[in-house]
């Protein structure tokens, strides 16, 4: 693997897109999920500390894409019905600080969105963009009080321990070749470890 693609975000959508191209459309979707579930925790902790949105209906949206993955297709209807539940309870920056609750369901809405395209290139694009707000989302973690971490995010530890997830994930996913349900479920159980 070419390291100097490892330096920012740029070059790991590089390397990112060209391993989507290899994968099946459910595996390409599956990823996109992996980060949904991985940073729906975030949401769930600021619902409960601001006592406002819907994480069991996020949940419950995310274990539709589980099941579509597994090949138990969501219908166009119901995939544009839960992207409009996923934006009623996406927190509004102006309201909330909430920039990590905000990113997951970014990243659910853009795996939402994977399951009603049939166009790959479509696919692998959402699926970057699932990506890119999992690495937002991670910049997130760390303080605002460093100026040298704003002119290099990618070396802040969180966006180093995201992009060390990527790879695992991606190293999970790529074995996801018959995406039934224990080969699924065995992934979710993977990314709880």
């Amino acid at each position: 693997m070419d390291e100097d693609l490892l330096q920012d975000i740029d070059g790991y959508l590089v390397i990112l897109g060209a391993i989507l191209k290899t994968w099946s459309p459910r595996q390409r979707i599956a990823f996109a999920a992996a980060l949904a579930e991985r940073w729906l925790p975030a949401y769930r902790q600021f619902a409960a500390e601001e006592d406002w949105g819907d994480p069991d209906l996020l949940q419950e949206i995310l274990e539709a894409v589980w099941d579509h993955v597994r090949g138990k297709a969501i219908s166009p209807a119901k995939v544009a019905e839960y992207r409009k539940a996923v934006v009623k309870n996406c927190p509004d920056m102006d309201e909330f600080d909430a920039w990590q609750a905000l990113c997951a369901c970014q990243m659910l809405d853009q795996t939402l969105d994977c399951c009603s395209r049939t166009d790959p290139n479509e696919v692998i694009d959402l699926v970057k963009k699932a990506a890119c707000a999992a690495y937002d989302a991670a910049a997130q973690e760390e303080p605002d009080d460093d100026p040298e971490s704003k002119k290099r995010p990618w070396r802040l530890p969180g966006v180093q321990r995201e992009f060390a997830h990527f790879y695992q994930l991606a190293q999970r996913v790529y074995w996801l070749i018959q995406p039934d349900g224990p080969a699924v479920d065995a992934l979710r159980t993977s990314l709880r470890n």
